[in-house]
């Protein structure tokens, strides 16, 4: 007996429901492990977790890199993309549910991590180092509001104010970070990059143009403390396509935002909101190798 067209596609689709629901259960069943392999790893920890102290985890065993997931024998060719991108999937929703469990056995021991101990924030006063105008003169007055001690430096031009900095003359240096047009000021970015300095905060207003304009304050480390929704911003000296694929499965999985991704040999990400925390406790177990570009909220 023939199904219509209507039975057939419910037949296929009650098969596929039973798939995800078998797929959904056998997912569950990995938590078990993980959190126990979580509670090894809790018990390596002295204190609160610093970066370092987490980066020395041995928390890739006993996982698999992608390479060693069991293939199905006797899995079609023409299917084995598909599975190999399925692997690559479980592979990072293991290592992101693991340091899932991992935040959740230190919080019950009462050494619970957080993000500004694991990237090192640091708040100083506030002498900010910029090339003046009346916009540059409007972002010191709005960052002041967050700065214990804010008092001005006036440079010459802006590789002067982030030179300020890494000699120590200054605290913090203001930089635009969108161009005349309106857009991102790439080569100021790649500026502070080269001085190794980090977003500490940004601002936003519109000029007499109404057009948007952005400025960030930079300094050598986060200044941490941040109230609200966090954005970071991170680079990889060498990142493979597939590992930055990794890192935002493993954002979603936190539900932090992926909002800006670059990748040419070098890559750049930057995400926003969801448990920080967690997705750094990822980072540091699973890709150590980061940089910190930013840590800030807007204001």
């Amino acid at each position: 007996m023939a199904y219509t067209e209507a039975q057939a596609r419910a037949i296929i689709a009650d098969m596929l429901r039973q798939g995800e629901a078998e797929a959904g259960e056998l997912l569950e069943m990995r938590r078990s492990p993980l959190s126990d392999l979580a509670a090894i790893l809790a018990d390596a920890v002295s204190g609160v977790p610093t970066a370092d102290a987490l980066r020395a985890l041995t928390a890739d065993a006993p996982l698999l890199p992608l390479a060693e997931y069991r293939m199905p024998h006797d899995a079609s060719p023409t299917y084995r993309p598909v599975l190999t991108a399925a692997l690559a999937s479980l592979s990072s929703l293991d290592r992101a549910s693991l340091a899932g469990a991992l935040v959740a056995h230190l919080t019950a021991r009462g050494t619970a991590p957080d993000a500004d101990t694991l990237l090192a924030c640091h708040r100083l006063p506030g002498r900010c180092a910029y090339l003046r105008n009346p916009l540059s003169d409007e972002a010191f007055d709005r960052f002041s509001s967050e700065l214990d001690a804010p008092t001005s430096l006036f440079v010459g031009d802006m590789e002067e104010a982030c030179e300020a900095v890494t000699l120590g003359e200054a605290d913090y240096c203001i930089l635009p970070l969108t161009a005349s047009d309106g857009r991102r000021a790439d080569s100021v970015l790649a500026m502070a990059h080269a001085h190794r300095l980090t977003i500490a905060s940004v601002c936003g207003f519109l000029d007499g143009e109404d057009a948007p304009v952005r400025f960030a304050l930079f300094g050598l480390v986060p200044r941490g403390g941040l109230a609200g929704e966090a954005s970071l911003s991170l680079s990889f000296a060498e990142l493979a396509a597939s590992a930055l694929a990794a890192l935002i499965g493993a954002a979603a999985c936190f539900g932090t935002a992926v909002t800006r991704v670059y990748l040419d040999g070098r890559a750049e990400l930057t995400l926003h909101g969801g448990d920080m925390t967690a997705y750094l406790v990822y980072l540091c177990l699973f890709a150590p190798d980061f940089r910190v570009d930013g840590y800030y909220t807007e204001q």
